[in-house]
């Protein structure tokens, strides 16, 4: 009867709940419902496949955050979540292109959803996708990303002061906290590459340069890269200090959000990669569900 099977999906939703949400593994669960972990594994695959209910966007405008978070190379997780907590939607695909953002954001809007301002990590398919469905919306830089990049291409010793120097200001990066230090921290930067200029057009030359192929090449690529990231991010840097509610990361995907759904991905790694992605799917339907 239908009563049977409203209560044995009421039920299954509740199985799901314990292993995807709170945590639980098949033998704390099979010990829990009285049964073997056999039973609770077959239960829990026909509950994975149950189709997801809808979850209502709660707000037509907000800060929208996006982000990405890799599972081991296999595949790219896109998640677009609002400051008021809701995950409005996802994506599992090869990597973050620019068709993928494009045709979530335009989702987005189709479904009437307008943001007031978006932070973001600024990769370049990304930014192309925004600029196309939500152009003029101001966008923050996650200053996280930016310090990390930074330093990974700067090392944590760079042999020359031009590294060393960039260095000092990327850690400044994220001890900023008024408007005027912003100020000051842009003429700082401004100032770097005034005084190093030389040091970024640096070039070596091969000693037997291959016929047909660039017999030279930047000598400071690391820098270079670390310097043009902080320069073309640098208009968006600071729009968390002009409008206090924006976050100046995407914490709230990266503690909130994507930490958590690593941990499901490690607590349950013997799932299928298909499998895996339903419980994703499923973990983001009760965090906004809760």
């Amino acid at each position: 009867t239908w009563a049977n099977v409203s209560n044995r999906r009421t039920a299954d939703h509740r199985l799901l709940r314990w292993y995807v949400y709170r945590g639980w593994t098949l033998h704390q669960l099979a010990a829990y419902l009285g049964c073997s972990a056999r039973s609770v594994q077959k239960r829990i695959h026909r509950a994975l496949e149950l189709p997801l209910p809808i979850t209502t966007m709660s707000s037509s405008s907000g800060i929208l955050v996006v982000d990405a978070t890799w599972n081991h190379r296999q595949w790219c997780l896109l998640l677009y979540r609002d400051t008021s907590g809701l995950i409005l939607t996802h994506r599992f695909d090869g990597g973050e292109r620019s068709e993928s953002y494009l045709e979530d954001l335009a989702g987005l809007q189709r479904a009437g959803y307008q943001p007031k301002a978006i932070v973001s990590d600024g990769h370049n398919a990304l930014l192309k996708a925004l600029n196309q469905v939500f152009p003029g919306v101001p966008q923050q830089r996650c200053l996280l990303h930016l310090h990390r990049q930074c330093l990974l291409w700067l090392t944590q010793q760079p042999k020359t002061l031009a590294g060393q120097s960039l260095r000092y200001l990327v850690n400044q990066l994220l001890q900023v906290q008024s408007i005027e230090e912003a100020r000051q921290w842009n003429l700082l930067l401004d100032s770097w590459y005034e005084l190093f200029t030389n040091v970024l057009q640096e070039k070596t030359f091969a000693s037997q340069p291959t016929p047909g192929q660039r017999s030279w090449w930047y000598t400071h690529k690391s820098l270079r890269k670390a310097w043009r990231l902080l320069k073309n991010a640098q208009p968006n840097l600071w729009l968390w200090l002009i409008q206090p509610d924006i976050p100046k990361t995407t914490n709230l995907l990266e503690g909130g959000t994507n930490a958590p759904i690593k941990r499901l991905l490690h607590r349950h790694s013997g799932l299928h990669p298909e499998r895996q992605k339903l419980a994703i799917a499923w973990w983001i339907f009760f965090q906004n569900n809760p």
